[in-house]
């Protein structure tokens, strides 16, 4: 395991789990996402944990946060899109 991925899959685990509350869907989530750190890009799991965290954030807490939350989540959004529209190109052109 490098050490982007366990990054990533540490990220994950804290993000998820937020107040100390794990589940089993938080467990499969975070090993899913280290495979993707290991396997295709720590960068792809770290964006995708922060469209999680903004999607948790944005049906909880104050409307501060909830700003805060929709912030980093279309931050997230453009930096998946930005990272997998020129693969899906790739694959489209082949």
């Amino acid at each position: 395991m490098t050490a982007g991925s366990s990054a990533a899959g540490g990220l994950t685990g804290a993000v998820l789990t937020g107040a100390g509350q794990s589940g089993l869907a938080d467990v499969l989530m975070t090993l899913l996402l280290a495979l993707i750190g290991i396997f295709v890009s720590t960068a792809l799991a770290i964006a995708i944990v922060a469209v999680v965290a903004g999607i948790r954030a944005t049906f909880a807490g104050t409307p501060e946060t909830r700003k805060t939350a929709l912030t980093v989540f279309t931050t997230a959004i453009d930096a998946l899109r930005a990272f997998l529209l020129p693969r899906g190109r790739k694959l489209i052109a082949e």
